[in-house]
């Protein structure tokens, strides 16, 4: 298999067992979970469409996924000012929790896949990674 094929594979396999138990715990599936984490960490990013374009999913998903969060009520939309077009998401305080043990869990995730690294090798990868997406980002809008 493609090294670069199996290590995305791998680490998407180490992904779900890392936030798996989150999930049962809170009763949320993955998607619902990394949009918490991502409103979190991303409170510019604050509509569907953003969360749809900046995780490359495809936005009837995301739509399903924000509504079943805010029936929860583990995020609430509202409009800003005049626009009544955009809703714009933002976290509830049920979320925080789940929010702080998702975080824990990337601090975990990074840790694992980091394990051996030097400071300098893990910069290099960092800037190698961030090429790469760029490439495939270039690829994909053609």
């Amino acid at each position: 298999m493609d090294t670069i094929l199996e290590n995305l594979l791998v680490g998407r396999d180490l992904y779900i067992k890392m936030f798996g138990s989150l999930c049962g715990k809170y009763e949320l599936n993955l998607s619902e979970i990394l949009t918490l984490l991502f409103l979190a960490n991303n409170p510019e990013y604050d509509t569907a469409k953003e969360i749809a374009n900046k995780l490359k999913l495809a936005k009837s998903h995301v739509s399903v996924t924000v509504r079943n969060l805010e029936e929860r009520e583990y995020i609430k939309g509202s409009f800003s000012g005049s626009n009544h077009r955009t809703i714009h998401l933002s976290l509830c305080a049920k979320a925080l929790p789940v929010v702080e043990e998702a975080r824990a869990r990337l601090d975990e995730f990074r840790t694992v896949v980091m394990s051996g690294f030097e400071s300098e090798e893990r910069s290099q990868f960092s800037d190698y990674l961030k090429r790469v997406t760029n490439n495939i980002n270039i690829y994909i809008k053609g």
